[in-house]
């Protein structure tokens, strides 16, 4: 749960709402998406973004006899980036493990969610100019991470509609199997392949002058 912009664990079995964090500001806070908890419920993720270092936007209100003015974080070409840090909160002994982004700081994160039967953590991670795309695998024990697979296009490859949502099209893991599919403009047309865990393509899905969108239902008995 979220509490003020900071993680609050609650449940049927405590007697209180007990906080996971601490350390939220104006410009620090904490934020969860569906899919958060492993399997077993013993461990959940989360995404701090910390945008101290932000270039401040002004905001004039006018609408009162003396106008007021606020400041909101807001990234400019070539100014600092907001620092992500993805972190896996195991419940029984309130670990706490960061996990490893890499060096390169100017990123966006996005996190997929846990792999199927392993101790895993998936996630997507985009270099500032969008030109390389990585999927990621984190070790929810150690916080070490795996490149997965790499995506690159000379331009970009994923603009302002992959940024806000679109991203979640890219991955879909085949359920019972040890393989994904993986949305790609490589070939010219937004096409699916389907790769196992280790990076290794098992091949094209899809062909045609027509893109891809989204995938709508699949059956692995076919």
């Amino acid at each position: 749960a979220m509490k003020n912009g900071n993680l609050m664990l609650s449940g049927s079995s405590l007697e209180s709402t007990i906080p996971v964090t601490r350390d939220t500001t104006k410009f620090v806070f904490w934020s969860l998406q569906p899919g958060c908890w492993s399997s077993d419920s013993s461990s959940f993720f989360a995404l701090c973004r910390d945008a101290s270092s932000v270039h401040r936007l002004p905001i004039v209100d006018y609408l009162s006899a003396v106008e007021t003015e606020t400041y909101h974080p807001y990234v400019k070409a070539g100014t600092a980036f907001a620092k992500l840090d993805l972190v896996i909160f195991r419940v029984p002994d309130g670990q706490r493990t960061k996990v490893d982004l890499g060096p390169d700081e100017d990123l966006h994160v996005f996190p997929i969610g846990w792999r199927e039967g392993k101790d895993e953590l998936l996630y997507l991670r985009l270099n500032r100019e969008a030109t390389r795309l990585d999927l990621m695998a984190a070790d929810a024990t150690s916080g070490t991470s795996r490149v997965i697979l790499t995506e690159t296009q000379e331009t970009f490859v994923g603009g302002l509609d992959f940024i806000i949502g679109g991203w979640r099209e890219t991955f879909t893991p085949i359920p019972g199997t040890d393989r994904f599919l993986w949305i790609s403009e490589r070939d010219g047309w937004r096409h699916a392949y389907q790769y196992d865990y280790s990076g290794t393509l098992i091949g094209q899905v899809t062909r045609g002058d027509v893109p891809v969108l989204r995938r709508v239902h699949g059956d692995t008995d076919r």
